[in-house]
Parts: C-alpha cells; structure tokens; sequence
C-alpha cells in the first residue's frame, strides 16, 4: 500500500527539518570553525564528510521507512486514548500554573550561569516536565474530538513551563515539545509551506539564540552559543582524551544496554577512564574529563553521534545505526495518525531524530523500550480495569 497523504506530508517535513537542523548545528559551525583555534587538531574535511554521509543515510532511511502505510491495529486501543482525555487534560490545566511557577524559579536562579550550565532544573522537577510531556501525544491524538480553543490551551499548558526554562538554559527543553507539535500540525496541511517553515525557523532562531541571550545580558550571542556545547569544538579535547577509539566494535550497542540496565556490560567506565558514578556513554565520559581538567562544573559538552558512531571518523559499519534511526523515524512518521502506539512514542522520535545532531545515538534507542513498557502497562491496566477487550 502506497503511503498516504499524511504520513507523506510529515516524511516530507521531518526531511527538511533534518537538513535545516544539520545546517544550523553542523554546516554553519563548520563554516566559523575556521576561525578558531582548531587547525592542528580539527580533522575538517573529514568531519564535513562524515557529517555529510550520516545525513544523507539518515533521510534515505525515513524515507524507505515512510514508504509503506502502516494500519491501525484494533489491539492498539484507540478507544483508550479517547477515554483518558479527559483525566489527560485535567491533570495539564491543574498542574500548569504551579509548573510555570517552578519554571520561572529555577530558570532566574540559574540565568547568572550561563547557557553552558547543564544543571538548569532538579530531576524531581525535570521528571515532572516529563509526565506532561508524555501525555502530549493523547491531545494531539483529540485534536478533532475537542474544541480548538481547549487543544490549544493544552498544547500550551505543556510547553510553557519548558519555553521559561529555554530562554536561560538549553532550548532543546522547549523543543522537545514544539517539534512533535510542528510535526503533527503538519500532516493537516494541504502541503507544506516551505517558505513558513523556514521563516518560523529563522525567527524562532533569531529569538532562543539572540533575542534571550541579550535580554538576560549574556557575553556571547548566536553562533557562539551553538559553538560552546556543539560536537565541533569538543573533536580536539575528545581525540586529545583518547576517547574516539574505545575497544568495542558494538560500542554504541554497549551504551544502549547500560542505558536500559545501568550494567556496564561492555566495561565501558574501564575503557573510558571515568567512575562508577559516571554513565558509561561518551558524552558523559566527556564532561567527566572536561569538568576534571577544567574544574567548571557549569559546563555541558552536548552529544556526538558521528564521534559516538564513527570511532576515528571513519565510515564504517557503523553507519547502520543512522539508517536504523532514519527506518524508525519514517515508519513512526507514517503511521502515526493511524496507531495511538506510534502517536505516543512520536514525540520522542520527532525531538530526538530531528535534534540528533546534537544528541546521542544510545539516547535515542535507550527510550523508546521505556515508553513501549510504558504504552503496554497502560493497556494492560486497562483491560484489567474493563475486561478482555478495549473498548471503541
């Protein structure tokens, strides 16, 4: 079965969304990457290739993925993301104005360190984003079964405790939620502004990274603040580390496998020199070993995939994992205005494929087995709460 208007339209612009957020976080930073003090150390015209190659077998991947139409299964239980709207919404308007309060707190309380500071929320509180964060998939999933002025109020109710922590710590705490958003809205369309989106684009650019950079009186704006936490200004401290070739030729499986257990099966913590307390992921050993040598304790290095993929910046094998990610990211596209299960984990998919230029590639597939298990013991309850079969 051909694939159909929707899934077409949101493959379509999760593709140009890719290539803008490559452009933004890969291709301009290599552009000012001249300018800094990185021509002994920075392999340039091997990075750009690299970066290039993943991109290209990333998009291929979604659209390979995108290509067929997947049916909704009875066994998915629509009927249940129709039921629990109601206890969905309540729980969003009741918890919104006392999130935004907490928000608007912990983000003047950490402004004065900087958009490097990691630490921008507790995880008591940052768990809290997370459970409204969550629910976000069963609104989008009502969006024709409520009135238009309570869908946006609720779209609303999740994002705005993340935008007040965006304007003085990481922005991809607001686009966490925007971007699935953006990415469902789409399907709805006729086609796809291109003109629109690149305009909201550049404005919600100008905004997150000039814009609130100057009001809370940062000494760097733009640019620069792309280029404090990107991948590119870490390639010299990492090879420095000896960080790029761990012993592992499954390494980013071994990452995936800590991050589901919290077992260093693969001795990871050994082979990058950090502590137990340190997760056994690239990233992390990174900050680890910057924070050592630097004493910051404010600083935050980002993901890399491509370093975290590629060890020596080679293409491998491991060029899979981007072609994995680019199948799942185009099926759960696909389908997801069919299947209430690939509804709710698309707002991951959308946040995490789109932003994997800044993430990690362990990060990516680390969650999605948490929110199946959160998906099946949601179902299972439900069908021990109303019998064998879900209702419709």
């Amino acid at each position: 079965m051909t694939l159909s208007d929707e899934g077409r339209r949101a493959t379509r612009a999760f593709a140009l969304l890719t290539v803008l957020a490559w452009l933004v976080l890969h291709g301009i930073p290599l552009l000012a990457i001249e300018r800094l003090p990185f021509d002994e150390f920075f392999p340039k015209a091997n990075y750009e290739i690299v970066a290039s190659a993943s991109l290209i077998v990333l998009l291929l991947g979604v659209y390979v993925g995108g290509t067929r139409h997947l049916r909704a299964s009875g066994s998915l239980c629509d009927g249940l993301f129709k039921r629990v709207l109601g206890v969905c919404a309540t729980y969003l308007k009741l918890t919104a104005i006392p999130l935004t309060g907490a928000a608007l707190y912990f983000a003047l309380h950490t402004a004065e360190l900087g958009y490097g500071n990691v630490d921008v929320v507790p995880t008591g509180f940052n768990l809290l984003l997370y459970v409204s964060l969550t629910l976000l998939p069963v609104v989008l999933w009502n969006r024709d079964r409520m009135p238009k002025t309570e869908y946006v109020l609720l779209l609303v109710a999740v994002t705005t405790p993340r935008l007040v922590i965006s304007l003085t710590g990481p922005r991809f705490f607001v686009l966490q939620a925007l971007l699935p958003i953006a990415v469902w809205e789409v399907t709805y369309l006729g086609r796809i502004p291109v003109f629109r989106v690149l305009a909201s684009g550049t404005l919600a650019f100008m905004f997150l990274f000039y814009a609130a950079p100057l009001l809370r009186h940062d000494e760097e704006l733009g640019l620069q603040h792309l280029l404090g936490g990107s991948p590119i200004g870490l390639v010299p401290q990492i090879e420095q580390l000896g960080l790029v070739s761990p012993p592992h030729s499954f390494f980013v499986a071994c990452e995936i496998f800590a991050g589901i257990t919290s077992v260093d099966v693969c001795n990871l913590r050994g082979d990058l020199d950090v502590p137990d307390s340190v997760r056994p992921r690239l990233d992390q050993a990174v900050t680890y070993h910057i924070r050592e040598l630097t004493a910051v304790d404010s600083i935050g290095t980002g993901g890399n995939p491509l370093l975290e993929a590629f060890p020596d910046l080679s293409l491998d094998w491991n060029i899979g994992w981007f072609l994995l990610i680019g199948l799942v990211c185009g099926a759960v596209l696909a389908g997801m205005r069919n299947a209430p299960f690939l509804c709710f984990i698309m707002p991951h998919i959308a946040a995490k494929g789109l932003f994997l230029w800044r993430a990690t590639i362990s990060e990516f597939f680390e969650r999605i087995p948490l929110l199946v298990a959160s998906y099946a013991a949601v179902i299972v309850l439900a069908r021990i709460l109303r019998g064998p079969s879900c209702p419709h």
